[in-house]
């Protein structure tokens, strides 16, 4: 009796595992027939930018004017990773000379930090491209937004190709 109860049980965690493993990769799409948005990155980092007071029930609603739009910015390479293959970069969209501690802001021209706003997830074929990159330089990229991560604080966009 005690086996058959294990077997559904065994059959449910290797169905999960599966759709998981499947997941990960993120879907490569033609994105050349999207057009291309005006749609601005202060705009859309007014409401997801490191400075946004928007509370995430109204980044949530407004979500659905962003979610899949095709657009092109540029900003500064922050970080550049690999997982299962696909090279993701990290940019940084505007940088900031104030930082804030405990409720205190201190400004001063002497200092440039902004965590990273964007994660452009790249396509395989600009793996080559991106491998070229290094933290600090300037990047424009185009690409379709497709999440945002309150808990990481960034625009996630999909398709990722780097324009030269």
């Amino acid at each position: 009796m005690k086996k058959l109860r294990i077997l559904p049980l065994a059959a449910s965690v290797i169905v999960m595992v599966g759709m998981t493993s499947c997941d990960v990769e993120p879907e490569e799409k033609d994105t050349s027939k999207i057009p291309l948005s005006e749609l601005t990155w202060s705009e859309v980092g007014k409401i997801y930018g490191n400075n946004s007071d928007a509370t995430e029930i109204f980044k949530k609603d407004k979500w659905k004017d962003f979610e899949g739009k095709k657009v092109r910015w540029k900003g500064k390479v922050s970080e550049i990773e690999t997982t299962f293959g696909t090279l993701s970069m990290s940019v940084v969209m505007g940088s900031s000379n104030t930082v804030s501690f405990g409720g205190m802001s201190y400004s001063s021209n002497d200092i440039s930090f902004s965590s990273p706003e964007v994660l452009v997830i790249l396509k395989k074929s600009e793996k080559e491209k991106g491998l070229k990159y290094k933290v600090g330089d300037r990047i424009e990229f185009e690409g379709i937004l497709d999440d945002w991560s309150d808990l990481q604080s960034h625009v996630e966009i999909s398709n990722g190709i780097i324009i030269e």
